[in-house]
This record gives C-alpha cells, sequence and structure tokens, in this order.
C-alpha cells in the first residue's frame, strides 16, 4: 500500500475541482502484469456514494455528477513463469502437495570452489 501525491479532480459538468488524497494497493502474492487496487483515502468537500455498480465512489457536492470510481485489483491470468512457482527463495514449491517442475539443478564441481559439486555423503 502506498499513499500517492494528492489527485487534483475536476467534475465534468459544473466544473468544481479539488484535490483528494488516493492510495494504491499491491498484495504480497501479487504477479507482473496485475493492476493495483486504486481507492480514495479522505473524500474531502466530495460526496460519498455509489456508483451503478456498486463499487464506492465520489460525487460531486453542487450537482451530483460521477467524478472518481474505486477500482479493484486486476489479477494477471496466464501461465505461471518457472521464479513464480518456486517461490522467493527458488526451492519452495507455492502448491503444498505437488512435485516441483522445476527441480534445482546441481552445481557442476569446479575445482576452485570447495562448495561446488555434489553433496558429501554422511557416513552411517
Amino acid at each position: 500500500m502506498a499513499y500517492l501525491n494528492p489527485t487534483k479532480l475536476t467534475c465534468p459538468a459544473c466544473g468544481f475541482s479539488a484535490q483528494i488524497n488516493t492510495v494504491v494497493g499491491v498484495g504480497p502474492g501479487s504477479r507482473k502484469g496485475d493492476i493495483a487496487q486504486r481507492y480514495f483515502n479522505d473524500p474531502g468537500p466530495f460526496t460519498k456514494g455509489k456508483n451503478e455498480t456498486g463499487v464506492t465512489s465520489l460525487l460531486c457536492p453542487e450537482d451530483g455528477t460521477l467524478v472518481w470510481s474505486n477500482t479493484r485489483t486486476k489479477h494477471a491470468y496466464g501461465p505461471l513463469s518457472a521464479k513464480e512457482m518456486q517461490g522467493a527463495h527458488g526451492q519452495k514449491w507455492l502448491v503444498p502437495g505437488t512435485e516441483n517442475p522445476f527441480p534445482p539443478k546441481p552445481i557442476k564441481f569446479n575445482p576452485r570452489d570447495p562448495f561446488s559439486g555434489p553433496r558429501p555423503v554422511k557416513p552411517k
């Protein structure tokens, strides 16, 4: 969630204008291509109401014309990329109980790097 700079709204019918504070929000599970929700923080001089679809809106105090409507988050749909499926650390599969289709690739042995190559086997 982020507070944006004040937005100046002007009524298309009578020309009444004022500034409002707007907030934009994106959740932690958002994906590339998602459209963030936008809503007003304080209605200011405008009247709080609802538009024809039932979404909270701002109406002009002079003549009741719709000036602003809150927008909901719109999710980007489509196949997940390998990075999105693996999660933040690249190893955790996001859907519990399913097999990871992108297993971690083993690091090839490098004689200069003691941490490369297959892991040592623990003796029994």
